[in-house]
């Protein structure tokens, strides 16, 4: 059982695909290794590929000789952890990049709004992951050559989902919504209630000023 801020980290999967290490190369790592021609760390004695007669073993983790089916148990403010987190935050908008671009027009104003609310939410998605990613390069700026390829290709996408989702807002609608945002909530609901909540009792001008914050940011 792990305890509380503890995380499993496949650390074996993190080097790979020439991700740079920075400082984190040097960190030893502890772990186990068989005799033999298996020269692989392994974080897990529960692994089944280390042979009988493992014994305890402890490498940098630069020399990227680690196992890539184990799990290291880690705290999860451990560097080597949120180093972990960052390199899947930049290897995600890759696949963002691949699969998450808009297809197709991007739908006419007036369209179905399911279709409306698909293209928001591929734009948010896209966004999700851009930020996901430009933050893991801010923490850790030895990534930025390994990352900014996927980057840029993910920017593209935002910018991609962004106007598809210009393209399908309806002048009118985008004026509505200003509108409606900048209007004040009502007083004369503390003044008096309108005679639909008069038998609500103590909570019908909660509920109104509810009903109302609902109804300006749908």
């Amino acid at each position: 059982m792990l305890n509380a801020g503890a995380r499993r980290v496949r650390l074996g999967q993190v080097p790979g695909d020439d991700v740079p290490l920075g400082p984190l190369g040097s960190l030893l790592l502890d772990g186990y290794r068989s005799p033999g021609r298996d020269r692989l760390l392994h974080g897990d004695h529960a692994c089944r590929r280390p042979t009988p007669g493992s014994h305890p073993a402890q490498v940098e983790l630069g020399t990227r000789v680690l196992c890539g089916f184990c799990a290291w148990t880690l705290p999860a403010e451990h560097p080597l952890s949120e180093f972990a987190v960052a390199v899947a935050g930049v290897r995600t908008p890759a696949v963002a990049a691949r699969d998450g671009a808009p297809e197709g027009p991007a739908p006419a104003p007036g369209t179905a709004p399911s279709e409306n609310s698909q293209a928001v939410r591929m734009w948010r998605r896209a966004q999700t992951h851009a930020l996901r990613g430009f933050g893991a390069v801010a923490v850790f700026p030895w990534l930025r050559p390994w990352a900014s390829t996927r980057l840029v290709a993910l920017t593209d996408v935002v910018d991609l989902a962004r106007d598809a989702v210009v393209r399908s807002a309806d002048a009118r609608d985008l004026l509505t919504a200003a509108c409606v945002a900048a209007l004040p909530a009502p007083t004369s609901l503390r003044e008096a209630l309108p005679d639909v909540a008069a038998g609500w009792g103590l909570d019908g001008e909660a509920l109104l000023l509810e009903a109302w914050t609902r109804w300006q940011s749908a």
